[in-house]
């Protein structure tokens, strides 16, 4: 989904086949044990990863603003991202993830994109992403306790 969005954003630099390899690196890289990166490396600082210009938030925008529509992988992965609750190999979870937990979490989905992802859900494209995020949470909470696959 993101892959789409930046080569609308920038057909000069990007095509489908580099995305595709670019996609396949990746995935290569995230199977490959040796180079030890887990979950927990990869989703833990849930603040950062869910603001407006990281991973998650920045690439759901650019796919509003070059595509129309956001992307619902890219969505659930928000929904996903403020569920996250991994740990360590020593069983422990990232502390500044637990406090952010502990002081943000129990406040709601919608607080969480208005003062973490920095959306405001009232203003396009923000409304479209917060819109999404919603909808991707509420059907992964659904799955969650139904014991249903996340993906579908």
């Amino acid at each position: 989904e993101s892959a789409r969005a930046l080569i609308a954003q920038y057909p000069e630099e990007f095509d489908e086949a580099h995305m595709d390899a670019h996609i396949e690196d990746l995935l290569s890289r995230f199977c490959n044990q040796a180079l030890g990166d887990t979950i927990y490396r990869v989703g833990r600082d849930v603040p950062r990863k869910l603001s407006r210009e990281d991973r998650v938030i920045g690439p759901l925008l650019l796919e509003i603003e070059q595509c129309g529509v956001p992307g619902p992988m890219t969505a659930l992965c928000a929904a996903a991202g403020m569920r996250f609750r991994a740990l360590d190999e020593q069983g422990q979870p990232f502390g500044p993830d637990i406090e952010f937990a502990e002081k943000v979490y129990s406040r709601g989905p919608e607080f969480v994109l208005r003062e973490t992802c920095g959306l405001d859900c009232t203003r396009e494209p923000d409304r479209t992403a917060c819109d999404a995020v919603l909808s991707a949470h509420a059907d992964l909470l659904r799955r969650l306790t139904s014991g249903a696959s996340i993906f579908g």
